[in-house]
């Protein structure tokens, strides 16, 4: 199973700590600094994404002061662009990760940058939620920690880049939901191919009875 990871920056250091813990694929990882929804939709097809069984897309931050219409447009045309390049692609979306104060700006505890945290963040949820609908929609995997406080202590001192341990934990979670799903898959295929099996071996046993029942009716037939 090969795996495509396309994100804006906040990955960029992510590549061994998923590679070493996800056996079950091979992963490649695509980091731009400053990339937007409309990014990946722009080099996607540059990245050979016909080869891959799942692509995880992490981008939407850096949208995240825009319209929401302008958000959900960019992201439908993302999808669309993907399913378009590869049809049977799994397609995976990582929320979009809470923002925490900028401590290089010393205005960080004001009132008024503390009022422009919590807008933003509402932004973020909101912005979440439609994903997860869209995901209903159109039959792809939207998966995110829904708790905020689970973020406390994982982001840098910009408040928007991961730390150490947010790195850890932004990892720890896609190998958890790319394992859980390739794990799915294997064990559909799995019984799939058993229940085929069952089906094959008893449509054989009914035409060898039904040969038999051929044979011996004439002579059944001729001595009664």
């Amino acid at each position: 199973m090969r795996t495509l990871i396309n994100s804006d920056s906040i990955i960029k250091y992510l590549g061994d700590l998923i590679i070493t813990k996800l056996s079950l694929c091979d992963v490649e990882l695509k980091s731009f600094p400053g990339n937007k929804i409309e990014g990946p939709e722009k080099k996607l097809s540059s990245f050979d994404i016909g080869s891959f069984d799942y692509i995880l897309v992490h981008v939407g931050t850096n949208n995240s002061s825009e319209l929401l219409s302008s958000i959900v447009s960019k992201f439908n045309r993302l999808f669309d662009t993907i399913r378009n390049l590869n049809p049977k692609i799994k397609l995976l979306i990582s929320g979009l990760v809470p923002r925490g104060p900028n401590r290089f700006n010393y205005g960080f505890v004001s009132a008024a940058y503390g009022t422009f945290l919590s807008s933003l963040n509402i932004e973020i949820e909101v912005i979440n939620a439609e994903l997860e609908q869209l995901a209903d929609l159109q039959g792809f995997y939207f998966f995110f920690d829904e708790n905020p406080t689970n973020w406390k202590g994982c982001l840098g001192r910009d408040g928007l880049h991961l730390n150490f341990k947010g790195n850890r934990e932004l990892a720890d979670d896609f190998v958890k939901q790319l394992e859980g799903r390739i794990s799915s898959e294997h064990v559909y295929r799995r019984k799939s191919k058993s229940i085929v099996s069952t089906l094959r071996l008893q449509l054989t046993i009914n035409v060898f009875y039904a040969c038999i029942l051929l044979c011996v009716f004439p002579f059944y037939c001729h001595f009664n």
